[in-house]
């Protein structure tokens, strides 16, 4: 029985027919094994969620991609903590986790399938989830959806749009005033007229106080510092430096809220020493207070110098 559907085999025999074999050889049984050309297919790479917030200020712009795309994407701010607990404007982070040292800041797509979030991430109330995976300079998304679901907000209780007000020890002058400190700008930028809060110095020991309009739960705050090129600030991350002899930061403090019974109490791992950094988060296990300050005792210069104080909570 000759078997088989490709021609030039059985077309090389003779006779060409079943039924011409049979009278031929008489009874027999042939078996024809076709070889063909193998094809590698390539497995898919493993993708993983990665939730963005959108912000006003996302500047997407053409990247480098796999041939064959022409690929779009967007720089962002890495997460500390898993996107389901809170994201600022700007920031990705996993689902399960937050953004570790060294992955990758940046989401890159085809434009064949970015066209929608690149019209809808400008804004912070969205948020899109994007399946990436680690190309080593970027985290190539596969695919993007903008999310059904609401990410449980946080609220920074020390924004003065939230009802807070903040005062200091001293204030070298007008436009340094302590409100300066809590307006939602945490670069500081225009630093010379108004972008944060300066002590008179130079002699330490100054602070900075934010009241809350109300007794709230915090479990986050986040101090933010001078930049040593203040002219031109960029986003902080938790790896930027200021310099300890020259720069404007705190090196010695202390973060503080005050307890129920009226006396300051250092917010868990709120005491600071020997710092180098213009960011630095603290985040506690959640606790009620209606106020909380930072008290500076060094900084490269003796005075005290803050872009923005904030307290997060839900």
């Amino acid at each position: 029985m000759i078997v088989g559907e490709d021609t030039k085999y059985v077309y090389g025999l003779y006779p060409r027919d079943n039924a011409a074999c049979e009278t031929y050889y008489g009874d027999f049984s042939l078996t024809v094994t076709y070889r063909f050309a193998t094809r590698k297919i390539s497995t898919p790479p493993q993708t993983y969620p990665l939730v963005c917030r959108g912000i006003e200020t996302l500047k997407v712009a053409d990247v480098d991609g796999p041939v064959g795309f022409r690929w779009i994407g967007f720089t962002f701010i890495p997460g500390t903590k898993p996107a389901g607990e809170g994201l600022l404007p700007g920031q990705c982070s996993w689902v399960d986790r937050g953004m570790r040292a060294g992955e990758p800041h940046r989401v890159a797509q085809p434009i064949e399938g970015a066209a929608a979030w690149t019209r809808d991430l400008d804004s912070s109330d969205s948020y899109w989830t994007f399946d990436v995976y680690n190309a080593g300079g970027q985290l190539q998304a596969t695919r993007s959806e903008r999310n059904k679901f609401v990410i449980p907000l946080r609220t920074n209780y020390a924004l003065a749009s939230n009802g807070a007000t903040a005062s200091a020890s001293t204030t070298y002058n007008a436009s340094f005033a302590p409100s300066k400190a809590i307006d939602g700008e945490h670069r500081g930028l225009n630093w010379l007229s108004g972008g944060g809060w300066q002590g008179a110095g130079p002699t330490n020991n100054d602070y900075l106080q934010v009241d809350f309009n109300d007794s709230k739960t915090i479990n986050e705050i986040d101090v933010f510092m001078l930049q040593d090129n203040y002219a031109s600030p960029i986003e902080p991350t938790a790896d930027t430096k200021f310099d300890l002899t020259k720069g404007y930061g705190l090196i010695d403090f202390v973060v503080q809220y005050r307890s129920r019974f009226g006396d300051w109490l250092d917010v868990p791992g709120g005491k600071v020493t020997g710092n180098d950094k213009v960011w630095r988060q603290f985040t506690f296990p959640e606790l009620r207070t209606k106020q909380i300050r930072v008290l500076v005792s060094r900084t490269p210069d003796g005075y005290s110098r803050l872009t923005e104080l904030e307290a997060w909570g839900k």
